[in-house]
C-alpha cells in the first residue's frame, strides 16, 4: 500500500466514509460507510463497517460487524465479531464469539471460544479449544481439537486429525455455556484422514489409514486400510478393512 496515507480515528460515537488509510482505530461506537483498505485496523468498541475490509492486521476487541468480505494477513478477535462475507487471511486467532457467514480461508486457524463458520473452512493448520460450528467442509492438513462444548462440521478432512476431550475454565467456559447448552461432543457426517485419533465424537463414517476410536465415541461405520484400535469403551457399529 502507498505511503503517506492518513489515519482514521473514531472515539465515542462517530461515523466516516470508507477509503484508503494507514491506520483505522475505533474506540466507542463507530460507523464506517463503505469499503476500507488500510495497514492496520483496531476496533475496541462497537464498530459497524458497511463494506469490505482489506488490511495487513486486524484487531477486534468488542462488538464488530463487517458487512462484506475480509482480506488480511493476520486477524485477532477477542469479543463478538460478525463478518457477513468470506474471510481470507494467513492467520486468524479467535478468542470470544465470532460468526463468519461465508467461507474461511487461512494458513493457520486458532479458536478458543465459540465460533461459527456458516460455509467451508480451509486451512493448513486448524487448532480449536472450546466450541465451534462449521456448516460445510473443514479441510486442513493438521487438525487438533479439544472438545469443551458442542462442536460440529458437516465433513472433516485432513492428513492428521486428533480430537480429545478437554476442559476450558474461566470466561471461555461461561461463554460456551451462555451461547449453547448442547452436549460436549464433536458431530460430523464424515471424517476422513490418514491418521485419526478420536474422543468425544459422533460420526456416521470415519475413513482413513490408521484409526483410534477412544472415550465417548459413537461411530456408525469405519473404513480403514492400516490399523484400527477401539479403546476406552469407544463404540463402533460396523467396520470394514479396505
Amino acid at each position: 500500500m502507498e505511503q503517506n496515507l492518513q489515519n482514521l480515528k473514531i472515539s465515542g460515537a462517530g461515523s466516516a466514509d470508507g477509503g484508503r488509510y494507514n491506520e483505522v482505530r475505533i474506540s466507542g461506537a463507530g460507523d464506517i460507510k463503505g469499503d476500507v483498505e488500510c495497514n492496520y485496523l483496531k476496533s475496541s468498541g462497537a464498530s459497524n463497517i458497511r463494506g469490505n475490509v482489506k488490511a495487513k492486521i486486524i484487531e477486534v476487541s468488542g462488538a464488530s460487524d463487517i458487512k462484506g468480505n475480509v482480506q488480511c494477513e493476520e486477524m485477532r478477535t477477542s469479543g463478538a465479531s460478525d463478518v457477513r462475507g468470506n474471510v481470507t487471511t494467513k492467520k486468524i486467532r479467535i478468542s470470544g464469539a465470532s460468526d463468519i457467514k461465508g467461507n474461511l480461508y487461512a494458513d493457520e486457524v486458532e479458536i478458543s471460544g465459540a465460533s461459527e463458520v456458516r460455509l467451508d473452512c480451509e486451512a493448513e493448520s486448524f487448532v480449536a479449544k472450546g466450541a465451534f460450528g462449521i456448516g460445510g467442509l473443514l479441510n486442513a492438513g493438521n487438525i487438533n481439537i479439544q472438545v469443551a462444548g458442542p462442536c460440529k462440521a458437516k465433513e472433516i478432512g485432513g492428513e492428521h486429525i486428533e480430537v480429545r476431550l478437554g476442559e476450558v475454565g474461566g470466561f471461555i467456559s461461561k461463554l460456551i455455556k451462555f451461547v449453547s447448552s448442547n452436549e460436549c461432543m464433536l458431530k460430523a457426517e464424515v471424517i476422513e484422514g490418514d491418521n485419526i485419533y478420536l474422543e468425544g465424537t459422533k460420526a456416521k463414517i470415519v475413513r482413513g489409514n490408521n484409526i483410534t476410536i477412544g472415550k465417548d465415541c459413537e461411530i456408525e461405520l469405519i473404513e480403514y486400510k492400516g490399523e484400527l484400535k477401539v479403546i476406552d469403551n469407544g463404540r463402533v457399529q460396523s467396520q470394514t478393512k479396505l
